[in-house]
């Protein structure tokens, strides 16, 4: 997987974990990426909860392992496939 991914950070990799945002910002430390330009996807309240708290718009997955849709998390955009991932991440960041 590492020939895909410049960092690989799983649940156990600090002393916090999601809704902390301190796990997006540490994990984009590690990236050496601008927190102000990420954007987090994730399919669950913990992942935008954590996006919110870290202030990072969200894209949310209707595709993911939440029992409630994942709509009713109220993240930026939802996408139902990843081929509908670009469009959201355009709208998204034409706030940039």
């Amino acid at each position: 997987m590492r020939d895909y991914f410049s960092v690989i950070i799983g649940g156990d990799s600090f002393d916090y974990k999601k809704p902390d945002p301190r796990h997006l910002l540490s994990t984009l430390d590690c990236m050496k990426a601008d927190p102000n330009r990420a954007v987090m996807v994730g399919d669950s309240a913990n992942d935008i909860e954590a996006a919110r708290a870290a202030q990072m718009p969200v894209i949310g997955v209707s595709f993911g392992y939440t029992k409630i849709p994942v709509s009713e998390l109220n993240p930026d955009s939802v996408i139902d496939h990843f081929e509908d991932f670009f469009a959201a991440l355009d709208k998204i960041t034409s706030r940039f």
